[in-house]
């Protein structure tokens, strides 16, 4: 794999943003927007996924991404089961970021440029962006689990899940490769919860899956990095990691506002 350099970087996330422009949302569950194999990233990594970039934003203190506030707190999510993959729901009240994402995220930094973390959950938001590893060509099936809303995007196709029980929908992907995924959780209060699990084309779980120990698998989830071959922990604090990070997460947003698939 080619290593990635700053203006590799720029491009790509320039690319991403006027081919997302370009792509309406259709009623066709068919997946766009891959990463082309010549791309830095086009190629599936031969290493373990590395988790998405996430960004925090305390919605109750006027913090949001889609006002274009400063984050207040970055980690990675090795997997999207907040608390976990089975339906239950996390209390509000019981804590913050940490405690929310239940083992499911690290690599946290609090920045200290803005006001504290709030140690609750109520009124807060979760940016997370970065590529899914389709290995297979098929269809692929996805349940998401959502309270209170989440705003999901594969390959260009957005969903969006409103707090409830389980929606599931299916996206067919005609090649292999990295996908840009990205999602947009919304808590207002009460208790919450965001579960994200696919099935491969033979109905095999490949993300939010349980080993006989009821511990979470590893998957195929990769952020966007400066060296992505080697593996590291993201820096969202600076660099162009942010500013691909950034533009993947504010292209979201943008989209969230026109049309959306509803299933």
């Amino acid at each position: 794999m080619k290593g990635n350099t700053y203006a590799g970087g720029i491009r790509q996330v320039l690319a991403a943003m006027a081919l997302t422009v370009a792509i309406g949302v259709t009623l066709s569950a068919q997946a766009q927007n891959l990463i082309p194999p010549s791309e830095d990233q086009g190629e599936i990594p031969g290493f373990g996924g590395t988790g998405l970039a996430g960004l925090y934003y305390d919605n109750g203190n006027n913090f949001s991404s889609a006002a274009g506030s400063q984050a207040e707190a970055s980690f990675t999510a090795n997997n999207l089961c907040f608390p976990d993959c089975l339906g239950n729901s996390f209390t509000d009240s019981a804590g913050g970021l940490q405690l929310f994402t239940n083992g499911s995220a690290s690599n946290f930094n609090f920045f200290t440029s803005v006001e504290p973390v709030r140690l609750t959950w109520d009124n807060s938001e979760i940016v997370m962006a970065g590529y899914i590893a389709i290995t297979t060509p098929g269809t692929y099936t996805f349940t998401v689990g959502s309270d209170d809303n989440t705003f999901l995007t594969i390959g260009g196709v957005q969903q969006q899940i409103l707090g409830g029980g389980p929606q599931t929908f299916q996206d067919t992907f005609t090649q292999a490769g990295l996908y840009k995924i990205s999602v947009d959780f919304l808590e207002i209060n009460g208790a919450s919860r965001l579960s994200f699990v696919a099935d491969d084309p033979n109905g095999n779980c490949i993300i939010g899956c349980y080993n006989v120990d009821n511990n979470l698998n590893p998957n195929d989830l990769f952020y966007s990095d400066a060296d992505l071959s080697g593996a590291p922990a993201p820096t969202i604090g600076g660099g162009w990691a942010a500013i691909a990070v950034a533009g993947l997460m504010g292209i979201e947003m943008m989209r969230r506002r026109s049309a959306v698939r509803r299933v």
